[in-house]
């Protein structure tokens, strides 16, 4: 009964100790930075399952044309696109269409978050996407 108790001791004693690092394996990454979209279109692709996301941060001026365009193998796939002074999606594809075009009215890095739906991510839906950028002079 003692050596049951050593172990049980020991077993929560590790796991206090490898939680933490389970976690910070989990924590989100920096979102994919996109350059030369003013030079062109910058297409990324990618593929995310469930819950996942992934982000990409593209700088713009004020008096650009802002354009996205998700082309994806699931129609639970989509993006929003959340301003610099923003923690709300000024754009959601959901709503709208996964094609975006605008005038910049903000200067700064704009995140654009591409994810699944809940219905497709709580089944553990897999997409695989490409998504273009290109910032133009305002039109």
């Amino acid at each position: 009964m003692k050596r049951s108790r050593s172990w049980l001791a020991a077993l929560a004693a590790l796991t206090l100790i490898l939680v933490p690092f389970a976690r910070a394996a989990e924590a989100p990454k920096a979102p994919t930075r996109i350059e030369n979209a003013a030079s062109g279109e910058v297409t990324e692709k990618g593929k995310i399952t469930g819950e996942e996301f992934a982000d990409y941060a593209i700088s713009a001026e004020v008096g650009q044309s802002l354009s996205i365009v998700l082309e994806a193998n699931s129609k639970n796939c989509h993006f929003n696109l959340i301003a610099p002074s923003s923690p709300s999606p000024i754009y959601n594809s959901t709503i709208t269409g996964d094609r975006y075009r605008a005038n910049v009215r903000e200067s700064g890095d704009y995140v654009v978050r591409v994810y699944i739906v809940r219905r497709g991510a709580r089944k553990g839906e897999s997409a695989s996407y490409s998504i273009a950028f290109r910032l133009a002079a305002a039109q």
